[in-house]
């Protein structure tokens, strides 16, 4: 959907937020789109795709739709190798280059649920994969060396004295710069 011009605000803080409701627009439509594929996916598995013609929007009414029709195989290429992948969490995943790879990378966001610092829940799926232990002094682009950090706790960590090791799955043993340690698990922080 292009804009012109005329459309945008004045200033950079009606630009942002109007930038800002324009994505939150589309994320909103994406998410009912993939509400309505999984909905058929689930009404009509792969072996009955010549179906899906009959699924419709539910409302009643004069207005339903048929969710796929013509494009019915499109959605169900869509659906059924989307769901069908299972993302195994205890599976060691290692990428070559320093970027992990987006099943990595989902992961490490599903294991971790939220950023790994003390005390911080941010949710992992805004936050940066973090290498432990830096690629530059070896450390590769695994399950076992990347955990998620919000920005401001990665540039703490890249930036300051404050470390960390990975202790088990979701489990991580900080060690703050005067020397105080926390074990961050699942379950919260705790001092260590």
């Amino acid at each position: 959907m292009a804009i012109s011009t005329s459309e945008l605000p004045d200033i950079a803080s009606a630009v942002l937020a109007f930038a800002r409701s324009r994505r939150q627009m589309a994320d909103r439509a994406e998410a009912e789109l993939l509400v309505a594929a999984c909905e058929w996916a689930d009404l009509h598995p792969a072996e009955s795709v010549s179906d899906a013609a009959a699924f419709t929007v539910p409302g009643g009414g004069e207005h339903e739709e048929p969710v796929a029709g013509p494009g019915a195989p499109l959605v169900a290429e869509f659906c059924i190798p989307e769901f069908g992948a299972v993302l195994d969490l205890h599976q060691p995943i290692v990428c070559d280059g320093y970027q992990p790879s987006a099943r990595l990378r989902e992961q490490v966001i599903l294991r971790d649920r939220t950023c790994v610092f003390p005390w911080c829940t941010r949710p992992a799926r805004g936050c940066d994969l973090d290498h432990i232990v830096p690629r530059e002094h070896g450390g590769p682009t695994s399950t076992a060396n990347l955990a998620a950090l919000c920005r401001r706790h990665h540039r703490l960590k890249t930036h300051s004295a404050w470390t960390y090791v990975r202790t088990g799955p979701a489990a991580y043993t900080w060690t703050s710069p005067h020397g105080h340690t926390y074990v961050r698990d699942p379950a919260g922080t705790e001092p260590g």
